[in-house]
């Protein structure tokens, strides 16, 4: 904060907080200016919180269903859990190595005690306070992880694996159980297209998959049965981009070979809601992201 109206034109400047440091007081001797003496009144991060812990830049973040933890997973395999009123860092876990930190997938439980991770070729269940290690899961080597709880009460794995014969990509749909084994659900019949990315949404009731460019498809699958629900073709120039909502109701996708349009849908009766111009598309990114759901925004620092 630079003080420039208050203390520039000093020979010599001062500054005092008062008791609760919500406030500030600066002045100075005169020099080829006019003294003068400023109150400040102080705004804590003007909506952006430093979560401080970590020393690796954070690739992908969590938030507990309470909105009261988050996680944030680095590059170099550490996950930190903070708590978000207190900026509190809770633990800094060590967590598997899989492909990259993009790939990996993570959930708090419902009661927010437990940090689900799963990347690579294992799943793990931590505890948030203490960071010991709750459960494992072996798992075929997978990428673009995903997990939910569902609204019975199960934890879902949804991620990208390999078919060895006919060789493709295909996503598969585990139940991570008391069992050191997963428990497949579900796997995707073999497509005629190339798999490109997965999403799961919040309650885990619908599959979200997609096909790399060029003419990109995207494909809404139903997690009780399998069955292609819904799907469309677009003119999508480049790697489609798709978005969720924070309460699992809407998706949004870019269609748009020109401007990198968003089309919103609904999942109940896949009805278009709205589309959102590129002017927009910075905006409903906060709002639709696989990933990050925030509810405030946060900034975490090494």
């Amino acid at each position: 904060m630079r003080l420039h109206k208050h203390v520039e034109l000093f020979m010599r400047g001062y500054i005092a907080f008062d008791a609760t440091g919500k406030q500030l007081v600066c002045g100075g001797l005169s020099g080829v200016g006019t003294a003068s003496v400023g109150l400040i009144r102080l705004i804590p991060d003007h909506g952006i919180h430093c979560l401080a812990g970590l020393a690796s830049p954070v690739r992908k973040v969590w938030f507990s269903r309470n909105n009261e933890l988050i996680a944030g997973l680095t590059d170099n395999a550490h996950v930190g859990i903070w708590r978000i009123a207190t900026r509190t860092l809770l633990n800094v876990i060590e967590v598997p190595i899989g492909d990259t930190a993009d790939c990996a997938g993570g959930c708090f439980d419902p009661t927010s005690t437990r940090f689900v991770f799963s990347a690579g070729n294992e799943a793990i269940s931590y505890d948030v306070v203490t960071g010991d290690t709750l459960q494992r899961w072996k798992l075929q080597f997978g990428l673009f992880d995903q997990l939910q709880w569902d609204g019975q009460g199960r934890l879902l794995l949804l991620r990208r694996e390999d078919l060895e014969q006919p060789k493709r990509r295909i996503w598969r749909l585990y139940a991570l159980e008391s069992a050191p084994t997963p428990k497949l659900l579900l796997q995707q019949p073999v497509p005629n297209w190339i798999l490109r990315d997965l999403a799961l949404p919040f309650g885990a009731k619908y599959i979200l998959a997609w096909s790399r460019s060029p003419n990109p498809e995207i494909h809404v699958y139903d997690t009780a049965s399998g069955r292609d629900l819904w799907h469309e073709t677009t003119e999508q120039i480049g790697d489609m981009r798709v978005y969720l909502d924070p309460i699992g109701e809407t998706f949004g996708y870019s269609y748009s070979p020109l401007d990198g349009r968003l089309r919103i849908r609904r999942f109940t009766d896949f009805k278009e809601v709205k589309t959102i111009g590129s002017a927009f598309c910075a905006f409903w990114t906060r709002i639709f992201d696989p990933v990050f759901q925030p509810r405030q925004l946060f900034a975490i620092s090494l």
